[in-house]
């Protein structure tokens, strides 16, 4: 009987609280440092906050302090979660333009190849090859950043290409 794997880089749903709290850290640069966050005045929207936050300290997503008012980072799992939604929102190229993804990964590391498919299907990505993928959608240097972060920038190519073909 095959295991039903889950893919390691879908996390939680992208409309829901704790990932648009986690976008809206990132956003404000708690990705590079740790920033202060200003808690909603709103009783409803305070507590929501709040138990979203709570959900992402506990899962280890965002590291918390609390010194002369609340500080947040990000921790590398919340960076990826971030850095996957900053490509899953980025916009479209203009004409004959794409962003290409070329990549050689080694047979004993299978089962990255089949995670990074999955991630790029996720994101739009059309396979030209099995190692080659297109996408009308400017993630050139979102998706560049992504990989460096996990340590596959010498597996994997990120570039924009032009076509000419087309009139």
């Amino acid at each position: 009987m095959k295991k039903n794997r889950s893919n390691p880089f879908s996390f939680f749903r992208s409309g829901s609280g704790p990932a648009i709290v986690l976008d809206k850290l990132g956003d404000n640069g708690a990705s590079c440092g740790w920033i202060k966050v200003s808690v909603p005045k709103d009783l409803r929207i305070y507590k929501k906050f709040s138990n979203c936050l709570h959900y992402l300290i506990k899962n280890h997503y965002v590291d918390f302090k609390k010194e002369k008012g609340t500080e947040v980072t990000l921790l590398p799992k919340g960076k990826i979660v971030y850095s996957r939604t900053k490509v899953l929102r980025s916009s479209l190229l203009p004409e004959n333009r794409f962003c290409l993804v070329v990549f050689d990964i080694p047979e004993n590391k299978r089962r990255l190849r089949e995670l990074l498919r999955a991630f790029l299907d996720e994101c739009g990505f059309i396979p030209l090859q099995k190692s080659v993928w297109i996408s009308q959608f400017n993630a050139t240097k979102e998706l560049s950043e992504f990989f460096e972060f996990l340590g596959l920038e010498e597996y994997i190519r990120v570039f924009t290409v032009i076509n000419d073909n087309c009139p």
